[in-house]
């Protein structure tokens, strides 16, 4: 009996030993072809299915390919690759993965094409036992985006199967006649955030610790066919076509790597919470809790962003998750911010369809700010004065405008002390670039300006001096998150204001610092 289990043990232990590696090419592009309008959450979707497959997938991130906002040309290179290791070595399994624009016979990334034929012909040459293709591929929309793919017929879901299995699975969002969609308030699209959140523990509806291949498209089908009934796009039926032959299951996560939890306390309204990856702003899992409720949610350990969505306000946390650790987190130890009027469901609003508009444009977010600091002249006999500017910015990914107006004041000695005071109205334009948990940014900024003295006898500029000049400056400034939606940041620039003396040009050189905080959608 000892000599049996024994035996056992170490059969085990060698077909663990045995297993092949598991090999990704997981591709993302917001971009389609010309008249497609640009999506928000591909690519995102693209870095989520990357996080799943290593955190609970038992990938190794040297066997997952990355690809965002690359050519066709970059995939076939990667497929390639993988097509040459395959030659060395069988895979215990290989996934392909896209998310983007897409037709019938091709997925578009930018004005370039990966042919579907191409897909199948890489799962028929590639070297492994399983092979999975799962295509989430997108049109355009607002705030619920419609992706178009023509797939085959529905199969039975019952018939997957593995471990000793040899064939290939291809997954689609939705059938041929239909459209799918991604969702501005899941930060992604329906069928990629259940597909995650099924892998991290949602699917795994006999709890014995493993999510396979049939549990994840069951739940991944049923909450997007759920979801998206309602939906502007319609109702939406993810699909699947298999040619698999074998016993037992394909076990694609396995939650023993969830060695954390976040216990969620809801000491508030009822609402529903986000879990995100805060390093990479992924939405990972989803958790719904009645008022009053405690969700208990076991993850990988890590930095987690909290968010919970109630009816009159959003709620935001970070929070360290150690191994082994159940780390409490209430509604009352949340940073509170109100719903943004972008997001809200019901009638249009200003804000909500400007959020729309600037959101099909490629916008990534907008809103007011306030920067007080303090400008001064180059010039002798003019101190240093106050500024207060005030503007309303909009940021695309790596671009910027912002309208404003700005007041100032200083004193000029000359004989007795006179105030000039000015109100600027222009607009600064420049670019930004994301460095961890900084933006950075810098650009032109320029205006009309309206100036007054006072104390001077005439109560005016000086005989021969317009009351009005142009100023133009360059700055550099870098900011970070406060909060959610909160923005803090500084600046400094340097410039000429020009003044109009006599029927003379004259410029003067000026500097100027500022602190600013701003809100955005």
């Amino acid at each position: 009996m000892m000599r049996a289990l024994l035996v056992t043990v170490l059969l085990l232990c060698c077909a663990q030993a045995w297993a092949g590696p598991r090999w990704a090419v997981v591709v993302g592009h917001n971009e389609g072809q010309r008249g497609e309008v640009e999506l928000r959450y591909a690519e995102t979707d693209a870095a989520k299915m990357e996080k799943a497959l290593v955190d609970l997938g038992q990938y190794e991130n040297d066997d997952v390919y990355l690809l965002t906002g690359v050519s066709a040309a970059d995939v076939r290179g990667a497929l390639d690759a993988m097509l040459g290791r395959s030659r060395q070595q069988q895979a215990e399994s290989v996934m392909f993965y896209f998310s983007g624009h897409g037709d019938g016979a091709s997925l578009h990334l930018g004005e370039s094409e990966l042919t579907m034929e191409e897909v199948r012909d890489f799962l028929d040459e590639v070297n492994a036992e399983v092979k999975i293709a799962i295509i989430d591929a997108c049109k355009s929309g607002a705030m619920v985006r419609a992706k178009g793919l023509t797939v085959g017929p529905p199969f039975a879901v019952d018939a997957i199967r593995d471990p000793k299995v040899e064939g290939s699975v291809i997954i689609t969002s939705s059938t041929g006649d239909e459209i799918s969609q991604e969702s501005d308030e899941l930060f992604g699209s329906f069928f990629t955030h259940y597909w995650v959140s099924g892998l991290y523990g949602a699917a795994d509806k006999n709890d014995d610790g493993h999510v396979t291949l049939a549990e994840a498209y069951q739940y991944a089908h049923y909450q997007t066919v759920s979801r998206t009934i309602e939906s502007q796009g319609g109702v939406q039926h993810p699909t699947f076509a298999m040619d698999l032959t074998g016993e037992g299951s394909v076990v694609l996560a396995d939650l023993g790597r969830r060695t954390a939890q976040i216990v969620l306390r809801a000491d508030g309204a009822a609402g529903d919470y986000l879990i995100l990856d805060a390093e990479r702003e992924l939405v990972l899992q989803e958790a719904i809790e009645s008022h009053g409720g405690e969700v208990r949610v076991p993850l990988p350990p890590g930095r987690y962003r909290i968010k919970k969505r109630e009816k009159e306000r959003v709620l935001t946390a970070e929070i360290d998750v150690g191994q082994g650790d159940a780390t409490v987190l209430r509604d009352k130890d949340m940073k509170v911010s109100s719903i943004q009027g972008g997001d809200a469901k019901g009638g249009l609003t200003p804000l909500s369809l400007f959020s729309a508009l600037t959101r099909a444009v490629g916008v990534e977010d907008h809103g007011p700010e306030v920067w007080l600091g303090a400008r001064s002249f180059l010039v002798q006999g003019l101190s240093p004065g106050p500024e207060l500017t005030a503007g309303y910015r909009v940021r695309w990914k790596y671009a910027f405008v912002q309208p404003r107006a700005a007041v100032r004041l200083a004193t000029y000695q000359a004989g007795g002390a006179y105030m000039q005071s000015e109100l600027d109205l222009g607009a600064a334009v420049g670019g930004n670039i994301d460095a961890g948990p900084l933006l950075l940014g810098g650009g032109l900024d320029g205006g009309v300006v309206a100036f007054h003295q006072q104390g001077l006898p005439t109560f005016g500029p000086p005989a021969g001096v317009l009351p009005v000049t142009a100023q133009g400056r360059l700055f550099g400034e870098v900011g970070t998150d406060l909060f959610d939606t909160v923005h803090v940041g500084a600046r400094t620039y340097g410039g000429v204001s020009v003044y109009g003396i006599n029927g003379l040009i004259l410029p003067f050189p000026l500097v100027g610092a500022q602190l600013g905080v701003s809100y955005r959608f």
